[in-house]
């Protein structure tokens, strides 16, 4: 079952040409999600026809939020802005109401590059109550001083490769995020794995570690 963020329905399952590149973390990802129970798995790009149809093949409850689209339409701050309260409040406002979901799988991609540390706080806090001990969260983050101005659409092919394309023509500073940046900004999780990608991207695996 598929839950989109209701304000992006009509652009539901929008595939566009796209690179495809090996991703080293995927199997360690994915194993997470064999076994007979029923998983639950937070996107938190835009939503990607293939990659609904790559969690279809297993017992997922998949929710689509396309998080920087909501952040940026909502007028949240620009990255390097401290969020006014009520920008903060806007982030709950915006999001899905996940009720009393735990999930497996948090698919956070580039976002990390995109947001003001102070709006990643507030969308980590939001989440933290559905997280539950063992939860992966799968992020990149870019290794060069330059990076895209947007966020890349990332489409999962199949589980060892993921394609991506950026819409973006402009380019702006990178944050430069290293391992120990990450990890202060997630001490609820610790490092799995993390590999550097000849492509100047960064890949990660974090697992929460709470209850």
């Amino acid at each position: 079952m598929v839950v989109l963020n209701k304000a992006y329905r009509d652009d539901y399952l929008i595939d566009q040409s796209q690179s495809e590149q090996n991703f080293l973390a995927l199997d360690a990802l994915f194993a997470e999600l064999t076994g007979e129970r029923k998983h639950y798995v937070l996107d938190l790009g835009p939503a990607q026809g293939s990659t609904v149809e790559f969690f279809s093949r297993f017992q997922c409850r998949l929710y689509i939020e396309d998080l920087y689209r909501s952040l940026t339409t909502d007028l949240l701050c620009a990255p390097g802005e401290a969020p006014a309260e009520e920008g903060e409040r806007a982030i709950t406002d915006c999001l899905l109401d996940y009720g009393d979901t735990r999930f497996d799988l948090i698919l956070f991609w580039d976002l990390f590059d995109y947001l003001s540390r102070d709006q990643l706080t507030a969308v980590l806090d939001y989440l933290r109550p559905h997280c539950r001990r063992g939860t992966t969260l799968f992020l990149i983050t870019s290794a060069m001083r330059q990076m895209p101005a947007q966020p890349a659409h990332f489409k999962i092919v199949d589980q060892g490769h993921i394609a991506y394309d950026n819409p973006a023509t402009a380019s702006r500073e990178s944050p430069g995020y290293k391992q120990g940046d990450l990890q202060r900004l997630l001490p609820d999780f610790r490092l799995h794995r993390g590999f550097r990608m000849s492509s100047g991207m960064e890949e990660y695996l974090f697992v929460h570690e709470g209850r």
